[in-house]
């Protein structure tokens, strides 16, 4: 069954690509007939899967399989937030010496140093000018203690505990 979990989230990668691009080119299509009206797009796609959650009978469905199938699940969603964290990483090398950072980012950046003393090894390899990135690694740092906990055990610290909290702070 974990097998099976795995093949299906094989297409988690082209999904998290695809998605983003067919609501922009819905959004530009919208704008372009109807330039008169801004469109607020509701979420409109779901995706789901009964792999390693089905409980129609199949004995190899345990509750042992759906927790870890959640986790494995989990995982990959932030490794996908991960990769993009990644990226944006390499590209945004904006020192605050030529852009203005916003206060609200600044201080949610001396927060989070002042809140998880573990994150502040990671931040201070990087220039203290750079403070996109900085604020980066921070939320790398969360997706990793997110990723690393489990069902059995309370959070480690600066894991996030909701997707509203990874938003926020996106």
């Amino acid at each position: 069954v974990l097998n099976e979990v795995e093949r299906g989230l094989a297409f988690t990668p082209v999904l998290w690509d695809i998605v983003p691009i067919l609501i922009e080119d819905l959004r530009q299509a919208l704008a372009a007939s109807y330039p008169e009206h801004a469109f607020r797009i509701p979420q409109f796609l779901r995706f789901g899967t009964w792999i390693g959650g089905d409980r129609d009978g199949n004995p190899f469905v345990t509750s042992e399989v759906t927790k870890r199938t959640l986790l494995t699940q989990r995982r990959t969603a932030i490794q996908q937030h991960e990769n993009m964290a990644r990226l944006v990483f390499r590209t945004l090398s904006i020192s605050d010496k030529r852009t203005a950072v916003s206060s609200a980012l600044t201080e949610s950046l001396a927060k989070a140093l002042e809140q998880w003393p573990s994150v502040r090894e990671v931040v201070e390899t990087i220039s203290p000018n750079e403070v996109y990135r900085r604020w980066l690694s921070v939320l790398q740092w969360r997706m990793r203690q997110t990723a690393e906990s489990n069902l059995d055990e309370p959070l480690p610290e600066g894991a996030y505990t909701t997707a509203t909290e990874l938003e926020a702070d996106l």
